[in-house]
């Protein structure tokens, strides 16, 4: 197949079509013979079409229809003549009909670009209505979440001490669990947290957990789990589990001190209500519960406490 060089623009085209596919100009083919290099844009006899304007460009039609080769590439087809165009064309090569492409054809997106859009649009609803969820849920939905630190940050007054008490109950229930024969057995039926000022004007305390799980026999037993909070190191350490804290008789001076501990959280810090423990061993038991962070001991206010 012969190329010729447009006189117009000067794109080589096949000499088999009328009309130059890049500025619409039309052939003549007696033009082409004599001169073997293109037309003469001179030529009186060489036809001008009428409806190649600059402001005459209807688009293209489109036709969707679903080809062997690909499902995402619609045929593009000249409106005046029905001949089927190819990416980049301005005018049709067989009728010389400017082409303009209806912009949502001019760049159709790929299928990546399309996913990757919805994807990026789903993650900001998601996290719009995450962030909305928390603004408007009221502070017993927070807890029941395990979102202690907006939970805390929703309350006031007596309720932010309720909250920070349930926050260290479900977080020291966390690294009980840990340390269960078998973890899944864990029920919390009592919980205590006890808060007072130390000698650096830190804020110290211990937590009691009342709690049943299976023995390394199989066989549901109850315990007390000691849990004293180090401000120097910032952690919850771990002081033993003992089967009753009421008793005359001690093992040794250890034994007693954590015993005499225990009672006095019992006895002077804060009970936890029954359906904080509800919550709690519904973290426990979807398996939330590890999730549980502490909230800042310093973000709450030193007046709930005593010195000790």
């Amino acid at each position: 197949m012969a190329l010729i060089k447009c006189p117009e623009c000067g794109k080589e085209v096949s000499e088999d079509v009328d009309f130059c596919e890049n500025c619409g100009t039309q052939y003549h083919k007696t033009c082409s013979d004599q001169n073997g290099e293109g037309i003469d844009s001179t030529c009186p006899e060489r036809p001008v079409p009428e409806d190649v304007k600059p402001e005459d460009s209807e688009s293209y039609t489109d036709t969707c229809s679903e080809s062997s080769e690909s499902k995402d590439t619609a045929k593009r087809i000249c409106k005046k003549c029905g001949n089927e165009l190819e990416e980049g064309q301005t005018f049709c090569p067989k009728c010389g009909k400017k082409i303009k492409l209806d912009d949502h054809m001019k760049k159709r997106p790929k299928k990546g670009a399309v996913v990757g859009i919805v994807t990026a649009v789903v993650a900001v609803i998601v996290a719009l209505a995450a962030v909305l969820t928390s603004t408007f849920m009221s502070v017993d939905n927070l807890c029941k979440r395990g979102d202690y630190e907006a939970a805390f940050k929703r309350a006031s007054g007596e309720e932010q001490l309720e909250v920070f008490s349930e926050n260290v109950a479900a977080g020291v229930s966390s690294m009980a669990i840990n340390i269960l024969n078998d973890p899944s057995s864990f029920v919390l039926r009592d919980a205590y947290h006890y808060g007072f000022i130390n000698e650096k004007g830190k804020l110290g305390g211990y937590a009691v957990l009342k709690i049943s799980a299976e023995n390394s026999f199989g066989a549901t037993v109850s315990s007390y789990i000691l849990y004293m909070y180090d401000a120097d190191k910032e952690i919850w350490l771990n002081y033993g589990m003992y089967s009753t804290i009421y008793s005359d008789r001690y093992d040794d001076w250890t034994d007693y001190f954590c015993k005499d501990c225990m009672r006095d959280a019992i006895n002077k810090g804060y009970m936890l209500k029954e359906e904080q423990i509800e919550r709690i061993n519904g973290l426990a038991e979807s398996g939330k519960i590890s999730e549980v962070e502490f909230i800042d001991r310093e973000s709450i206010s030193k007046e709930f406490f005593e010195k000790g």
